[in-house]
């Protein structure tokens, strides 16, 4: 699940979820007017932010903005590396999508959206943010 921190209530989307339902913690992004769930390599995509609450087909989805937020996420483990090193700060990377369960994964820059800012390897923690040429508005 991804965490959305110094949350802004003021910067909140609501937007009418598409055919598929929507999971509290997960990516959304714009298609046709709606929000679904995002999925790894969307670094074609227009990202909408974080969704706040599980919102069934149809119904108004209220999303986290992610202008100008860092997002928390787990570090993917399984891959490669389960680490990131000071080198990875900066560098974009994409997130690895299974059951709704969106991680940040150090083993994928293909397609990678999420800027790195800062990791607890320990915890397996990562912070990103989401480059504006991705976000909606």
């Amino acid at each position: 699940m991804l965490k959305v921190n110094q949350v802004n209530p003021t910067a909140m989307i609501f937007v009418t979820c598409g055919a598929t339902p929507l999971k509290k913690g997960e990516l959304a992004t714009w298609s046709s007017g709606t929000a679904i769930p995002g999925t790894a390599a969307i670094s074609t995509a227009i990202v909408l932010g974080v969704v706040a609450e599980d919102t069934a087909a149809g119904a108004q989805t209220p999303i986290y903005s992610v202008i100008n937020v860092e997002i928390e996420s787990e570090i993917y483990q399984g891959g490669a590396t389960d680490t990131f090193a000071t080198a990875n700060v900066g560098a974009l990377f994409d997130l690895i999508v299974a059951s709704n369960d969106f991680k940040i994964d150090p083993n994928d820059t293909i397609g990678g959206f999420c800027m790195l800012t800062k990791y607890d390897n320990d915890a397996c923690k990562a912070w990103f943010r989401i480059p504006k040429a991705y976000q909606y508005l």
